[in-house]
């Protein structure tokens, strides 16, 4: 048995973009929650954010009540929109999330970091721990005085650290400075098992 491990800084960050109204009807809320959230998709597509990494996640219109003396009174609607982003240009992560904060987005759920394509690390893992295996099979069968045959069986498990969450507390307000985030590392792990003939 062997481990490899392959660390590597992520390439795509995604966020998650809300935009909340109340209002009195449901016709006005809808409305004003439209044109809100299509500056904040304007925007991240001027960004330069493709058609494909934008996903609308979520979308919530309900009634709101008050109780007065034991009665349900009709308090209007709520609405709630989101958006998923994925950003490819780390860079503009914070610029975008300012920027969609300024024009409407008023929760942002979180920042998350990760690979999104580990395959070609998995792949620098799997050759490196397959490599560890060998070499730790070899010194075993050198001290056991036999020599090894073919390989027999293998197998293989992989995993990735968890992506990176941020959760930033930027509902209210932009306009000010963009938020330093930082990106961070990704370990991919590949373990193997392997079983080889003796002689």
């Amino acid at each position: 048995s062997a481990e490899g491990k392959v660390t590597a800084s992520p390439d795509t960050a995604k966020i998650q973009l809300s935009v909340v109204t109340d209002g009195p009807t449901a016709d006005e809320v809808q409305q004003k929650n439209s044109e809100n959230i299509n500056k904040v998709t304007d925007f991240i597509k001027s960004s330069g954010v493709g058609d494909t990494d934008i996903k609308t996640t979520y979308y919530n219109l309900y009634p709101k009540y008050d109780y007065v003396n034991g009665r349900q009174i009709s308090a209007g609607y709520t609405l709630s929109q989101t958006l998923e982003v994925k950003i490819r240009d780390l860079k503009k992560t914070g610029g975008i999330l300012t920027g969609a904060v300024a024009r409407g987005a008023n929760q942002v759920s979180g920042v998350e970091f990760f690979v999104d394509d580990p395959d070609n690390l998995k792949a620098q893992a799997r050759e490196q721990a397959f490599g560890k295996a060998q070499a730790k099979a070899q010194e075993l069968a050198k001290l056991a005085q036999v020599r090894l045959g073919k390989v027999i069986t293998f197998s293989e498990s992989s995993f990735g650290q968890p992506p990176i969450f941020y959760e930033k507390a930027l509902g209210i307000g932009g306009g000010g400075p963009s938020p330093d985030i930082q990106s961070g590392s990704q370990e991919i792990t590949v373990s193997v098992n392997v079983v080889f003939e003796i002689r």
